[in-house]
Protein backbone atom coordinates (compact mmCIF):
# COMPACT_ATOMS: atom_id res chain seq x y z
CA UNK A 1 0.00 0.00 0.00
CA UNK A 2 1.43 3.09 -1.06
CA UNK A 3 1.25 6.18 1.23
CA UNK A 4 0.33 9.52 -0.63
CA UNK A 5 2.15 12.49 1.04
CA UNK A 6 0.60 14.89 3.01
CA UNK A 7 0.56 18.68 0.99
CA UNK A 8 1.56 20.19 4.35
CA UNK A 9 4.89 18.05 5.43
CA UNK A 10 7.48 19.53 3.11
CA UNK A 11 6.07 23.03 4.90
CA UNK A 12 5.89 21.78 8.67
CA UNK A 13 9.39 20.09 7.93
CA UNK A 14 10.97 23.12 7.04
CA UNK A 15 8.78 24.99 9.48
CA UNK A 16 10.37 22.81 12.28
CA UNK A 17 13.95 22.78 11.01
CA UNK A 18 14.19 26.83 10.86
CA UNK A 19 12.49 27.17 14.73
CA UNK A 20 15.13 24.42 15.48
CA UNK A 21 18.03 26.39 14.25
CA UNK A 22 16.77 29.97 15.58
CA UNK A 23 16.41 27.73 18.84
CA UNK A 24 19.73 26.77 18.87
CA UNK A 25 21.34 30.10 17.75
CA UNK A 26 19.25 31.73 21.03
CA UNK A 27 20.46 29.17 22.98
CA UNK A 28 24.19 29.41 21.82
CA UNK A 29 24.20 33.34 22.11
CA UNK A 30 24.62 33.82 25.99
CA UNK A 31 22.39 35.50 28.14
CA UNK A 32 20.98 39.12 27.31
CA UNK A 33 21.91 41.76 30.11
CA UNK A 34 18.37 41.58 31.02
CA UNK A 35 18.78 37.77 31.75
CA UNK A 36 21.75 38.72 34.78
CA UNK A 37 20.30 38.81 37.46
CA UNK A 38 20.40 42.10 39.50
CA UNK A 39 24.01 41.10 41.39
CA UNK A 40 25.65 40.32 38.43
CA UNK A 41 24.71 43.14 36.48
CA UNK A 42 26.24 45.21 39.21
CA UNK A 43 29.41 43.30 38.59
CA UNK A 44 29.62 43.63 35.01
CA UNK A 45 28.17 47.28 35.04
CA UNK A 46 31.21 48.61 33.57
CA UNK A 47 30.60 45.94 30.06
CA UNK A 48 26.56 47.38 30.03
CA UNK A 49 26.88 49.63 26.69
CA UNK A 50 28.88 47.04 25.11
CA UNK A 51 27.43 43.52 26.60
CA UNK A 52 24.90 43.17 23.84
CA UNK A 53 27.58 43.91 20.80
CA UNK A 54 30.43 40.94 22.98
CA UNK A 55 30.54 37.62 21.22
CA UNK A 56 27.99 34.88 22.76
CA UNK A 57 31.25 32.80 23.85
CA UNK A 58 32.40 36.26 25.98
CA UNK A 59 28.90 36.77 27.79
CA UNK A 60 28.57 33.44 28.84
CA UNK A 61 32.29 33.43 30.24
CA UNK A 62 31.41 37.10 32.16
CA UNK A 63 28.23 35.56 33.71
CA UNK A 64 29.94 32.23 35.11
CA UNK A 65 32.96 34.80 36.17
CA UNK A 66 30.40 36.98 37.88
CA UNK A 67 28.80 33.80 39.13
CA UNK A 68 31.95 32.23 40.92
CA UNK A 69 32.46 36.03 42.11
CA UNK A 70 29.33 35.82 44.18
CA UNK A 71 29.70 32.48 45.51
CA UNK A 72 33.35 33.48 47.04
CA UNK A 73 34.17 34.92 50.53
CA UNK A 74 35.61 38.18 51.02
CA UNK A 75 39.03 36.50 51.30
CA UNK A 76 39.08 34.36 47.87
CA UNK A 77 37.86 37.80 46.62
CA UNK A 78 40.87 39.62 47.48
CA UNK A 79 43.10 36.68 46.11
CA UNK A 80 40.89 37.15 43.09
CA UNK A 81 41.68 40.95 42.66
CA UNK A 82 45.07 40.44 43.71
CA UNK A 83 45.52 37.99 40.89
CA UNK A 84 43.36 40.16 38.15
CA UNK A 85 45.64 43.15 39.29
CA UNK A 86 48.56 41.03 38.35
CA UNK A 87 47.16 40.41 35.17
CA UNK A 88 46.53 44.30 34.27
CA UNK A 89 50.07 44.59 34.79
CA UNK A 90 51.93 41.94 32.55
CA UNK A 91 52.65 43.07 28.72
CA UNK A 92 50.78 41.49 26.43
CA UNK A 93 53.53 39.43 25.33
CA UNK A 94 53.53 38.01 29.60
CA UNK A 95 49.70 36.99 28.86
CA UNK A 96 50.12 35.23 25.66
CA UNK A 97 52.79 33.59 26.79
CA UNK A 98 50.49 32.36 30.10
CA UNK A 99 47.41 31.76 27.60
CA UNK A 100 49.96 29.59 25.33
CA UNK A 101 51.15 27.53 28.38
CA UNK A 102 47.34 27.39 29.66
CA UNK A 103 46.51 25.92 26.08
CA UNK A 104 49.28 23.42 26.34
CA UNK A 105 48.22 22.09 29.68
CA UNK A 106 44.58 21.34 28.45
CA UNK A 107 46.26 19.72 25.29
CA UNK A 108 47.95 17.15 27.84
CA UNK A 109 46.50 13.98 28.52
CA UNK A 110 44.37 13.80 32.29
CA UNK A 111 48.04 11.54 33.72
CA UNK A 112 49.89 14.48 32.34
CA UNK A 113 47.88 17.13 33.77
CA UNK A 114 47.70 15.18 37.28
CA UNK A 115 51.15 15.44 37.17
CA UNK A 116 51.87 19.14 36.86
CA UNK A 117 49.09 19.37 39.45
CA UNK A 118 50.75 17.55 41.65
CA UNK A 119 53.98 19.53 40.90
CA UNK A 120 52.58 22.76 41.84
CA UNK A 121 50.93 21.19 45.16
CA UNK A 122 54.69 20.47 46.14
CA UNK A 123 55.68 23.73 45.05
CA UNK A 124 52.71 25.69 46.76
CA UNK A 125 53.65 23.67 50.28
CA UNK A 126 57.35 24.64 50.20
CA UNK A 127 58.36 27.23 52.54
CA UNK A 128 57.73 31.16 51.23
CA UNK A 129 61.74 31.09 51.14
CA UNK A 130 62.29 28.08 49.34
CA UNK A 131 59.83 28.95 46.05
CA UNK A 132 62.11 32.60 46.25
CA UNK A 133 65.20 30.80 46.01
CA UNK A 134 63.74 28.28 43.37
CA UNK A 135 61.90 30.96 41.29
CA UNK A 136 65.17 33.29 41.70
CA UNK A 137 67.45 29.98 40.32
CA UNK A 138 64.82 29.14 37.52
CA UNK A 139 64.96 33.08 36.21
CA UNK A 140 68.45 32.92 36.26
CA UNK A 141 68.69 30.20 33.97
CA UNK A 142 68.96 30.62 30.18
CA UNK A 143 66.60 27.96 28.05
CA UNK A 144 69.72 25.97 27.89
CA UNK A 145 70.17 25.28 31.40
CA UNK A 146 66.68 25.05 32.12
CA UNK A 147 66.07 22.42 29.83
CA UNK A 148 68.90 20.81 31.19
CA UNK A 149 67.87 21.29 34.69
CA UNK A 150 64.29 19.26 33.44
CA UNK A 151 65.73 16.53 32.06
CA UNK A 152 67.97 15.71 35.25
CA UNK A 153 64.70 15.96 37.08
CA UNK A 154 62.97 13.56 35.07
CA UNK A 155 65.90 11.12 35.29
CA UNK A 156 65.83 11.44 38.81
CA UNK A 157 62.08 10.46 38.78
CA UNK A 158 62.59 7.70 36.41
CA UNK A 159 65.86 6.52 38.70
CA UNK A 160 63.46 6.80 41.54
CA UNK A 161 61.02 4.85 39.84
CA UNK A 162 63.06 2.27 38.87
CA UNK A 163 64.29 1.73 42.23
CA UNK A 164 61.02 1.33 43.88
CA UNK A 165 60.17 -1.40 41.19
CA UNK A 166 63.55 -2.82 42.28
CA UNK A 167 62.58 -2.87 45.97
CA UNK A 168 59.53 -4.71 44.99
CA UNK A 169 60.28 -7.09 42.95
CA UNK A 170 62.96 -8.08 45.67
CA UNK A 171 60.31 -7.88 48.59
CA UNK A 172 58.87 -10.46 46.08
CA UNK A 173 61.63 -12.70 45.64
CA UNK A 174 61.99 -12.55 49.40
CA UNK A 175 58.23 -13.57 49.92
CA UNK A 176 58.98 -16.52 47.32
CA UNK A 177 62.18 -18.19 48.83
CA UNK A 178 60.01 -17.67 52.46
CA UNK A 179 57.23 -19.58 51.22
CA UNK A 180 60.06 -22.30 49.36
CA UNK A 181 61.59 -22.47 52.77
CA UNK A 182 58.43 -23.09 54.39
CA UNK A 183 57.67 -25.48 52.71
CA UNK A 184 60.70 -27.43 52.80
CA UNK A 185 60.23 -27.51 56.56
CA UNK A 186 57.15 -29.19 55.28
CA UNK A 187 58.43 -31.72 53.42
CA UNK A 188 57.43 -30.60 50.22
CA UNK A 189 55.07 -28.66 48.12
CA UNK A 190 51.71 -31.32 49.97
CA UNK A 191 53.24 -30.74 53.81
CA UNK A 192 55.07 -33.88 55.73
CA UNK A 193 55.53 -36.84 53.40
CA UNK A 194 54.38 -34.77 50.29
Amino acid sequence: MKTRKQPMAKPVQALVLVLGLLTATIIQAGPSWDELDADQRALLDPMSEQWETLPSERRENLARGAERWQAMDAEEQEQARERFQRWQGMDPEERDAIRERYAAYQAMPEHAQERVRQAFERYQGMDPEERDRMRERWQGMDPEERREMIRQRREQAQERREQRREMREERREQGRERREERRDRRGGPGGPGG
